[in-house]
């Protein structure tokens, strides 16, 4: 498998963003920017930017000559350098799709390089498990390349669970000892799901703060969204309460799959307003993950569904998880899926509206490049380019309580960053046209990127065969 780490890392005297020099610097200086700070709705034009070890040490205009004696520099071309993006919700540990650990590591080894070239350098797995936290060390140490990585441990549902699979807690005891147990193994939050009650739930809640965790969640059907606000609820995953909220009084939801997101037929504008102003009093980000919704077709569509751009980049076990979830969810729990569409992105620019943050993530396969779908779904919604870049880069920090650490082009921030042809506050789509990254301090060209891509895309084919081989019962 190739590494990032064993590609070309760039920098020499003055070379232009394409020319990629043998060896990284401690002090590299980036000449000729329109800085994207994303501290503001705004452009700094004509700017030098000076990073030492990693972190950003100066912003500068041209005139002012800050560069330090003996740095690296290079030449930005007036282009426009931004903060690198975050996804907020993925689940990127990998399958053992040949039956075997290896394959598993893998899978999440392809996930966190294609993440770091699509500028996608902070990533939130809210399912996770010990492969997950064993990648988030040993890039912390620098041993393996991929993101900046948050966890929780598994999900936590309720007896019976919405789906097969995640484990059970039917008494408050139980959830006590497991949100202890995910604090000491070292994980970053607790995920709850669909079927807790709601005494477990609020134990849950109670014992994360006990022991310094936050929480997201799948509002639990039987938990009213207001109560799961006032407990202190982190996030909310994609939109999960509001569905529920929407169509009572008149209809009650069940927690069953059969039921599950078909509250959404219920929302009127006046519905989705009082929700968006009812949430923006509370500290909780929604995490809306419109791109998977747009993954749930309805029968008709589904040969296409892989078809095109997004299919390059998901890994060939894809289908058999969406085999997976179309099982789960029939014909006709997509169509009200789909048929509510407007609903989701009418709740979306409401909670924007009306103040309440939110996170992009994603949800889906196709690690860093749906990211990018989902910026772009945001702007359908209403939002402008600003705000849905905000929400995939100044946010996120703001979530995990490390603002002014990532996520903005700034003294102190770390230098994470993407050299862009055009202005993403133009047009959101400008957010893929990448010219070059620099990662933790290192800077890598448009043509190491294309060529750690190609390495992916030669690993996803022969992934493919494999499985090939072993059959259709393989792949999930």
């Amino acid at each position: 498998m190739s590494l990032v780490l064993s590609l070309p890392l760039l920098l020499t005297p003055l070379p232009p963003p394409d020319q990629a020099p043998p060896d990284p610097a401690p002090v590299v200086a980036i000449e000729r920017v329109h800085v994207v700070p994303m501290t503001s709705d705004t452009v700094l034009r004509d700017r030098t930017i000076v990073v030492r070890n990693g972190r950003i040490a100066a912003i500068c205009r041209a005139t002012e000559r800050c560069v330090p004696t003996g740095a690296v520099r290079i030449d930005g071309g007036r282009r426009y350098l931004m903060p690198a993006l975050a996804d907020m919700h993925n689940h990127f540990g990998g399958f053992p799709f040949d039956g075997t650990d290896a394959s598993r590591i893998r899978m999440r080894n392809q996930n966190l390089r294609q993440y770091l070239m699509f500028g996608v350098m902070t990533a939130r797995d809210p399912a996770g498990g010990p492969r997950t936290l064993e990648a988030r060390d040993a890039i912390a140490r620098g041993e393996l390349v991929g993101p900046r990585i948050f966890a929780a441990s598994g999900v936590m549902d309720g007896d019976p669970p919405l789906f097969p699979g995640p484990r059970t807690f039917a008494t408050p005891a139980t959830a006590v000892s497991y949100v202890r147990e995910t604090a000491k193994n070292g994980y970053d939050l607790v995920k709850v799901y669909s079927t807790l009650s709601p005494a477990v739930f609020d134990t849950v809640m109670a014992t994360a703060r006990e022991v310094g965790l936050t929480v997201a969640a799948h509002v639990p059907i039987a938990v009213p969204l207001e109560h799961a606000l006032e407990r202190g609820l982190r996030s909310i995953e994609h939109l999960t309460g509001y569905d529920v909220a929407c169509a009572a009084p008149a209809v009650r939801m069940r927690p069953v799959a059969t039921d599950i997101y078909q509250g959404w037929a219920w929302c009127t504008p006046e519905k989705i307003r009082a929700l968006a102003e009812l949430t923006a009093r509370y500290r909780v980000w929604n995490v809306p993950t419109l791109a998977l919704w747009d993954n749930t077709v309805i029968e008709v569509d589904r040969p296409r569904r892989a078809a095109g751009e997004p299919g390059q980049w998901e890994h060939p076990t894809m289908e058999s998880a969406i085999d997976w979830l179309y099982n789960l969810y029939g014909p006709r729990e997509r169509a009200g899926i789909v048929g509510t569409r407007s609903a989701r992105l009418a709740l979306v620019k409401a909670l924007s509206d009306a103040g309440a943050p939110l996170l992009v993530g994603t949800d889906v396969s196709g690690a860093g490049y749906t990211v990018h779908r989902e910026m772009a779904v945001f702007v359908e919604a209403g939002l402008t380019p600003y705000q849905a870049l905000v929400a995939a880069t100044r946010e996120p920090a703001r979530y995990l309580s490390l603002e002014g650490d990532f996520g903005v082009v700034a003294p102190g921030a770390r230098a994470d960053l993407i050299l862009l042809d055009a202005n993403p506050l133009e047009d959101i789509r400008h957010s893929r046209a990448i010219r070059a990254l620099m990662i933790r301090g290192r800077w890598w060209t448009r043509a190491a990127i294309d060529a750690e891509l190609a390495a992916i895309r030669r690993e996803y084919a022969e992934d493919a065969a494999t499985l090939r081989r072993l059959g259709p019962a393989r792949g999930m």
